[in-house]
């Protein structure tokens, strides 16, 4: 089974000789293991590229459908239509549909739960919020696109599993966001605060 999550490798990529291109960012450690991150690792100093995980499924926009498939003929089987993408999008949108906190949608359409104060919120973009009528019609809308979607994957079906997924990819925005603060230009941050950052990204992006 495919994890919810795309799964990440929090990986450097190793450079003999470190040029560093507009925008790339670098980690390397010095002689007392201490990291260090900059935008050109210094001369002789084996230094990786930082590489960050893909933005959280439940939190992308759909993908344009696929074309429906060939009819079966007597010499070709009956084409397998992939449902999990659908079953995905409608299992994250109950999720945050279904919570008892406020419900809106980002500028992509997806669904999302008006975080509290205190808990991590990586989206800063526009937000529709719903009715509590529209959120009661759109319930039932994705209740039934989650029965006929989601009817080959039983495994799916745990509604305490969608919000799993859905808080994870909270996390993972939120973590990816305070990385891209922190390495914005004339930013004033200490080596030692981006190091946990990226801790905090390989922690809330891993799939489990």
């Amino acid at each position: 089974m495919n994890p919810p999550l795309r799964p990440w490798l929090f990986t450097l990529i190793w450079l003999a000789g470190p040029q560093a291109l507009a925008g790339d960012i670098f980690r390397w450690q010095d002689r007392y293991g201490v990291a260090h991150f900059g935008d050109r690792p210094p001369a002789g100093v084996a230094a990786g590229k930082v590489v960050l995980p893909a933005f959280p499924a439940a939190l992308q926009a759909a993908t344009p459908p696929m074309p429906a498939p060939a009819s079966a003929s007597p010499t070709s089987p009956t084409p397998v239509v992939d449902l999990r993408p659908a079953c995905d999008r409608a299992r994250w949108a109950l999720a945050a549909l279904q919570t008892q906190r406020p419900v809106y949608r980002d500028g992509n359409g997806i669904y999302r739960v008006k975080r509290p104060p205190r808990q991590p919120d990586g989206y800063a973009g526009p937000r529709t919020y719903l009715s509590d009528a529209e959120r009661s019609a759109e319930i039932t809308r994705q209740q039934a696109a989650r029965e006929t979607a989601c009817a080959a994957y039983p495994e799916l079906q745990d509604p305490a599993l969608a919000e799993q997924d859905l808080i994870r990819a909270e996390h993972c925005e939120a973590a990816l966001a305070h990385w891209q603060d922190l390495t914005r230009e004339n930013a004033r941050a200490g080596d030692d605060e981006r190091e946990r950052a990226l801790g905090a990204i390989k922690a809330d992006c891993e799939a489990r």
